[in-house]
């Protein structure tokens, strides 16, 4: 809770260089933390990445995500659980014993096979959102994916407390898990990023309103009723993480 305490406190802290942007409040602080994130994902992220596409069977990268994807479940129950979503805890608990035993600890995904429920992605954030806290503003942290500001909230309770792995790997264990993690979704978003450069002036903006509407549908299917953002969102079903899993199916 210590770690947690600390990661929570330097987000308020954060949250004080708020701008007067109503559609993106902290954007001067975001550009700047976008700008070292970008650097160094350029450098080492993205190289990582391409590399490891480029040596990868695809099936070996199939099967890593679904691994990593599968211990995500846990984590899907807690919050489904906290949110008083009891079909979707069960439906998440199913996924969860039929992948990690016939599914070979989830390197298959046993949706079609088995006919199980689909994935469905649940987090503290948004149990947060379920409980009161709809809007939030965009807010990016160094090292961590974008989010909004409730997001990166919701994150740290997760990896300190709603997330069963805390608790069953060592540190180790963790780190490995985490890497294989980000570099597996980083190679799925190669193709999205080259689109992105190719049609956006300002990437940052792309980045910011493709993950907000992502978001806010994944908020909307999960039965949350969230406010409309002030963002550009004609195009609801437009988001990076969208493009890559069609790329992905292509």
């Amino acid at each position: 809770m210590t770690k947690f305490s600390s990661l929570l406190l330097g987000v308020l802290l954060l949250a004080g260089c708020a701008g007067t942007n109503p559609a993106d409040p902290y954007e001067s602080y975001n550009r700047k933390v976008y700008a070292f994130n970008t650097t160094l994902d350029e450098v080492l992220l993205k190289p990582l990445s391409t590399g490891y596409r480029a040596i990868t069977p695809d099936i070996v990268h199939e099967g890593l995500g679904n691994a990593v994807s599968n211990l995500t479940e846990p984590r899907n129950m807690a919050n489904n659980l906290l949110q008083g979503r009891i079909t979707a805890f069960l439906e998440s608990t199913h996924r969860f014993v039929f992948n990690s035993t016939f599914g070979l600890g989830g390197l298959i995904d046993l949706t079609t096979a088995f006919k199980l429920p689909e994935y469905k992605a649940s987090d503290f954030g948004m149990t947060l959102a379920y409980y009161g806290w709809e809007e939030s503003s965009y807010f990016l942290l160094p090292l961590l994916p974008p989010r909004t500001f409730r997001d990166q909230v919701g994150l740290g309770v997760d990896v300190f407390v709603t997330d069963p792995r805390v608790y069953a790997m060592n540190v180790r264990g963790e780190v490995i898990v985490a890497t294989v993690d980000t570099i597996n979704t980083r190679a799925d978003l190669l193709e999205a990023d080259k689109l992105s450069k190719k049609i956006s002036l300002d990437n940052y903006v792309f980045q910011r309103e493709s993950i907000l509407q992502h978001r806010n549908n994944q908020l909307r299917q999960s039965g949350i009723d969230i406010p409309d953002q002030s963002y550009h969102d004609e195009d609801d079903e437009f988001s990076i993480a969208d493009i890559a899993r069609q790329n992905a199916n292509e």
